[in-house]
């Protein structure tokens, strides 16, 4: 039977080897709460630790299909009564390397008015942090949708499955081959 110390030392030697790989990992700001993911909707107590703290989403490494909303609450000064502000849900498409840390970057309103301005046509960066602790900010794509129904989160959010093109090619006598192959895209 190994000792703890000798476990210890094979884990961490599998670690940074690369074969016990983590999954992709993804920080919203504060203000953006996640509705679904890859065809899952978010639950209500994700819902509540997102409006708590920063919400960390564990992902998989390739294409991932986020939905998620600005919202923020300010107070409207003219009421004395807290007001919160939301945008339409936005898809947020990026592809997340093995293992990744990518945290979402954005600038908080100053007020109501602003915030209001703001939820029209939410704008922030995503960064991933390498190994060696560099900031590198992330391509992604971000769309507007207009349905926000619970089937239809779940619709934009499902991955788009890959299409496969069956490739067959002419023989070096110029013979068609009768050999096909599949390209995964």
């Amino acid at each position: 039977m190994k000792s703890p110390v000798k476990r210890l030392i094979a884990i961490l030697l599998l670690l940074e080897s690369g074969l016990l790989l983590a999954s992709p990992s993804l920080t919203l700001a504060k203000s953006f709460k996640v509705l679904a993911i890859n065809g899952v909707i978010a639950s209500t107590e994700q819902s509540y630790q997102a409006a708590n703290k920063n919400d960390t989403v564990s992902l998989r490494s390739g294409i991932n299909r986020i939905i998620i909303r600005y919202e923020e609450t300010y107070d409207k000064q003219q009421n004395s009564h807290n007001q919160t502000v939301y945008s339409s849900p936005l898809l947020l498409s990026i592809y997340l390397n093995k293992s990744g840390h990518y945290q979402q970057v954005s600038i908080k309103p100053m007020n109501y008015k602003a915030a209001i301005r703001y939820a029209k046509n939410p704008v922030f960066n995503i960064i991933e942090f390498n190994r060696q602790g560099r900031r590198i900010e992330t391509s992604f794509q971000v769309k507007k949708l207009t349905g926000a129904s619970r089937k239809e989160l779940i619709k934009q959010s499902k991955p788009k499955s890959s299409k496969t093109l069956k490739l067959s090619a002419p023989s070096p006598d110029g013979v068609t081959d009768n050999r096909k192959g599949n390209l995964n895209l």
